[in-house]
């Protein structure tokens, strides 16, 4: 019996992040950890991460797109990429949905073990859909908070390195 494979992906935005907490190893150990991997006896064949912001799918070299071509390469042998959570994929509704569909094109599944998905049931558009409209959401809204700081504070005549 073959046993089923993954890689493991996990996205921080920054660097500051990844060093209060919201790491790289964090998310990895979280899948590692989580019932699909450790009941399923699933087999990790890599384990790659990218610090860039989830806004974009650009500049993923070191992680996502280096995972695809294993994929790729590999077809067959590789089921899933997981991810820690869906708002570690990205960012963005449009390009979550086409990452998903590129690496379904070459025969594995992107998934998250604690917040899975049955992409046999007809509403894992609509699932996704709120889980990356939030994940998107939520994002604008930091820039907009972010950009109305920077204009407070520049009337009250102080610079920001912005």
């Amino acid at each position: 019996m073959q046993h089923k494979s993954y890689i493991l992906y996990s996205r921080c935005s920054t660097d500051e992040q990844r060093q209060k907490g919201h790491s790289h190893e964090y998310q990895a150990d979280g899948i590692r950890r989580s019932g699909t991997v450790t009941v399923g006896s699933l087999q990790e064949i890599a384990y790659l991460f990218d610090t860039v912001t989830g806004t974009r799918f650009d500049n993923r070299a070191a992680g996502l797109d280096a995972a695809y071509k294993i994929c790729e390469r590999n077809r067959g042998t590789v089921d899933y990429l997981f991810v820690y959570r869906w708002d570690r994929l990205g960012r963005d509704v449009a390009d979550c949905f086409e990452c998903i569909k590129r690496f379904r094109a070459v025969g594995v599944e992107v998934n998250c073990p604690d917040e899975w998905i049955d992409f046999n049931d007809p509403s894992y558009p609509l699932i996704l859909s709120v889980k990356f409209g939030m994940a998107q959401s939520e994002s604008m809204r930091i820039s907009d908070r972010t950009r109305d700081g920077i204009h407070q504070v520049l009337t009250q005549g102080f610079w920001t390195a912005h």
